[in-house]
């Protein structure tokens, strides 16, 4: 989940938030949600395979701040540049919704 921390932090600092309030926001973002390193109750997180290609990327949900459980959120979904265009997007947040 290194990737997404890094994304989220220059999503912010881009946005105008201070560098190190967006540093900051970020790491209490990711430790929340994957406390000890491994994802909390609240989030989930799938590694895109491919039988043939392998790894192909990953999708993180986890439930939206909103206190409804029932409301889950896309915060990650990463299809990399090499198998774009294949659906493997797609079949992302089809899984992503039958799981929430």
């Amino acid at each position: 989940m290194k990737r997404s921390a890094a994304e989220y932090l220059a999503d912010l600092v881009a946005t105008g938030v201070p560098e190190h309030k967006a540093q900051a926001d970020a790491s209490g973002t990711m430790e929340r949600a994957f406390p000890d390193g491994l994802p909390s109750p609240t989030n989930a997180v799938f590694i895109l395979m491919d039988s043939a290609l392998g790894n192909v990327g990953y999708i993180w949900i986890g439930c939206d701040s909103s206190g409804d459980p029932d409301s889950w959120w896309v915060w990650d979904i990463v299809v990399e540049a090499e198998h774009r265009g294949k659906g493997f997007g797609r079949q992302a947040m089809i899984l992503a919704e039958g799981y929430a």
